[in-house]
């Protein structure tokens, strides 16, 4: 329909804006495609059609999924058969030697414990929407809830308690609303099991 739309910006907003937007290719993370790539026998990634990939490159050899030929290493091809964010499927494998104590928020190093399943949650979790939510009017409400699942070892582990309370009641909507928890988020959340992957705990 015929109009007129204002857009309102001050003028350094406005004047430090690019003339185009930036392409999708160029804000994605390539790391996953380059690991695929790989793992098919595409050895050279680094031609003139691939040059975009070079930052990524750099963080797959900070991963330790490249060796220093930048053939696929073993921990890269592992790696490449998570359907993931390279980091994600880093930490997933490393997780089969860490473990998460979750009473006292103690970890410890073994080879005969793991906390994959904690992981797993972790991983599901950020693959979703903010899992909470204030709105404009009960912002001190929302943050006083939120109070509730804060780990001050980090946001990560913030994330696995929201989980386990959810858990503990069943999904409840109400409990969702009262503790300001975006539900919806919640609800998407997968978390899969340890043997939904080839290599075992």
């Amino acid at each position: 329909a015929p109009g007129k739309c204002f857009r309102l910006y001050s003028v350094d907003g406005y004047e430090g804006m690019n003339e185009d937007i930036v392409p999708e290719i160029l804000r994605c993370n390539l790391g996953s495609v380059i690991l695929l790539l790989k793992a098919s026998g595409v050895e050279d990634v680094t031609n003139s059609r691939f040059m975009l990939m070079v930052g990524a490159l750099e963080n797959l050899y900070a991963l330790g999924a490249l060796n220093d030929d930048s053939t696929l290493s073993d921990l890269g091809r592992s790696m490449a058969e998570f359907p993931l964010d390279p980091l994600f499927s880093k930490v997933i494998i490393n997780s089969k030697v860490v473990k998460y104590l979750h009473t006292n928020i103690v970890i410890k190093y073994s080879k005969n414990m793991n906390c994959t399943s904690e992981i797993l949650t972790i991983v599901a979790m950020l693959s979703v929407e903010n899992v909470f939510f204030a709105p404009m009017d009960k912002r001190e409400d929302a943050s006083e809830a939120k109070k509730k699942f804060i780990n001050h070892d980090g946001d990560h582990l913030t994330l696995l308690n929201v989980w386990d309370g959810y858990k503990a009641v069943n999904g409840d909507r109400d409990w969702c609303t009262q503790n300001f928890i975006n539900g919806r988020a919640m609800r998407q959340v997968q978390v899969p099991t340890i043997y939904d992957f080839k290599f075992h705990v």
